[in-house]
């Protein structure tokens, strides 16, 4: 059972050879090059100076991406056809994002691309959410308030958590916003008096040392991080810190499955005889900085079968409660598309396909209609 959902969820297309690697494959070049049309774009002479100014978006972005230590980006099966200058979307709350992917559609190299909801779409959906569910979801914008920094930006976080009322066995949910940048979600719960902080970062592998800063931040809770990196895009973390947040508030014992999967991290001494450091080392000040494995409940937005497999370990067969309903990873993973596609970068043709978990690019439209539907309400109302 195990082996076939992930057989499925990492399969490359038809004619194409399975890598041994589950990010790419090598396959020969097609004989004729296709032109790229980005998505929404049903004739090259609509691509213009908007076309060119997505492309010279995407090469700044990535370079971004690339010194934050972001990983390579993948992209989505879903394609929209409507023109990025649609009156019916609403740009202060969200954006519509290309994937810098391609896939081939009747015949056309077309891109796919995301919802991203801004600050003001997150201030709805967070409150959509909460009155849905019943939980306490909330977005806590820091864009005027600090520097991009993960260290800065979670010592402010400090001052707004200082004014919360936290009751064992009443978790409250955080998704912490720095305009169209990282967004990182957090859940704080009490238990018997200890209060832990929950980090579901979805990119925090490459800057696990930056967390130490939060720990000692933090000093009267139990800091845990999830382990890893689960996205593998440039621009869905977002859309992740929202699905991550609201399954884990309304799924039952996801404070006792990440205590289950934590390890206590301390400081390394350093070997005698080696080499003297440049930069000081990051200390742990407490002992209460913890890694954990993402359980199993909330594995299904990450967008890459290895970090399922080999990161959270994850038992796609164990049942999951979330409220009245059951079900499991396996069968969450089976909802969505699974597509290969080709990365864009500069316009060719690649050899290299990607297959990825699309959870994240479907939640965003429904995203996008939950929001359409609160202002076509607040229009009614004015």
């Amino acid at each position: 059972m195990k082996s076939s959902i992930f057989s499925r969820f990492c399969t490359p297309p038809r004619n194409v050879a399975r890598p041994d690697e589950p990010s790419s494959v090598q396959v020969p070049s097609p004989p004729r090059t296709p032109e790229v049309k980005p998505a929404g774009s049903l004739a090259p002479s609509s691509e213009g100076r908007a076309g060119a100014m997505r492309r010279s978006l995407h090469a700044s972005h990535e370079s971004r991406t690339h010194s934050l230590g972001r990983t390579v980006p993948f992209s989505i099966p879903t394609l929209e056809r409507r023109d990025s200058g649609d009156p019916n979307l609403h740009p202060d709350h969200y954006m519509k994002l290309p994937s810098g992917y391609v896939s081939s559609v009747d015949g056309e190299m077309v891109e796919p691309t995301l919802y991203q909801p801004t600050p003001t779409g997150l201030d709805v959906l967070t409150q959509f959410y909460s009155e849905r569910s019943g939980c306490d979801l909330r977005h806590f914008p820091q864009q005027d308030l600090c520097e991009d920094k993960i260290p800065d930006r979670f010592r402010h976080f400090a001052s707004e958590v200082a004014t919360y009322e936290l009751k064992d066995g009443k978790a409250i949910g955080v998704v912490l916003s720095y305009g169209q940048r990282h967004s990182v979600p957090v859940m704080l719960e009490q238990r018997a008096g200890k209060k832990y902080l929950l980090i579901f970062d979805s990119t925090s592998g490459p800057i696990t040392k930056q967390y130490y800063h939060v720990a000692n931040t933090f000093s009267d809770f139990q800091v845990m991080l999830n382990k890893g990196t689960r996205q593998v895009d440039k621009q869905s973390c977002i859309t992740d810190a929202v699905e991550v947040l609201r399954t884990a508030l309304r799924t039952q014992g996801t404070l006792d499955a990440v205590l289950e999967k934590a390890e206590l991290q301390t400081n390394k001494e350093p070997q005698p005889g080696g080499r003297p450091r440049l930069l000081k080392p990051i200390k742990l000040e407490h002992d209460n900085f913890h890694l954990f494995a993402l359980p199993e409940a909330l594995c299904f937005t990450a967008q890459a079968k290895g970090f399922i497999k080999n990161t959270a370990r994850a038992d796609v067969d164990k049942t999951i409660k979330r409220g009245e309903s059951s079900t499991s990873l396996g069968r969450e993973l089976t909802k969505h598309t699974q597509i290969s596609y080709r990365k864009n970068s500069t316009n060719s043709v690649s050899a290299d396909y990607f297959k990825m978990n699309a959870y994240l690019y479907d939640a965003s439209r429904t995203h996008k209609q939950i929001i359409d539907q609160h202002l076509e309400l607040e229009k009614e109302h004015e």
